[in-house]
């Protein structure tokens, strides 16, 4: 999740600690000066991914909503967007990628964290943390009612993190579609990820590109990288 916080802590250490990059002299002034930057770029966006290198080549990365997809792409921001089909609007092209399907988020220790699938009515009466996105919200909420479950929904987070944060430690069970390459959470617990037996919908993944705008070898490397990566993860 984006907050000022964040941008700070690399900043001017105004979250009552000194400044980890300033302490370290991890940023040149002009790296600072892009941080700066994108702080008043992306005051408003609830949820970014931003990817780069620090000088050190470690990675470093944030997410980003549908809705902020669709506007990074239409102020030229970025010539690709690889996400969810939800709501991109008109003038986008949205090539086909692949499918993510819905899955369970429970705790490791819940009753039903050691089976292969579960029915979303065998979770009906369990508290629930929500992934609240403008577009997935009523995705899942869509999900849900043709299971024929009305949730008890205890937490709400824009934070794909923070609702597995929440779900390691017992607050709940969540529906979620991106499936990490581990279990483990940042603040150290373990997410159990249960297929559904449900005949659900999964969210379509996507390459985004606007139609007015041409497209540069750059992105179409990208493109094609990112094809060939799906390619290899089809069955």
């Amino acid at each position: 999740m984006y907050s000022r916080s964040w941008s700070r802590l690399y900043t001017d250490g105004s979250v009552g600690r000194p400044s980890f990059v300033s302490e370290f002299g991890l940023w040149d002034e002009h790296q600072l000066a892009i941080a700066e930057q994108l702080e008043a770029e992306l005051d408003q966006l609830d949820f970014v991914r931003l990817v780069f290198c620090d000088p050190h080549g470690l990675a470093r990365s944030k997410a980003l909503t549908a809705a902020a997809f669709r506007t990074v792409l239409r102020n030229g921001t970025a010539e690709l967007a690889l996400t969810y089909d939800l709501a991109l609007g008109a003038g986008v092209d949205a090539e086909y990628l692949g499918v993510a399907a819905p899955y369970v988020a429970l705790p490791p220790e819940h009753r039903l964290a050691k089976r292969k699938s579960i029915r979303l009515t065998d979770l009906a009466d369990e508290p629930m943390v929500l992934l609240d996105l403008p577009d997935s919200r009523d995705y899942f909420e869509a999900m849900l009612a043709k299971a024929g479950v009305t949730p008890n929904i205890r937490y709400r987070s824009a934070s794909y993190e923070t609702v597995r944060g929440l779900v390691a430690r017992g607050h709940g069970f969540s529906i979620l579609n991106q499936l990490p390459a581990h279990r483990e959470t940042y603040d150290g617990g373990a997410v159990t990820a249960v297929a559904i037996r449900d005949d659900l919908p999964g969210l379509p993944i996507v390459m985004a590109r606007l139609q007015s705008v041409r497209t540069t070898a750059r992105a179409r490397a990208v493109a094609a990288a990112a094809r060939a990566i799906f390619a290899d993860q089809s069955p």
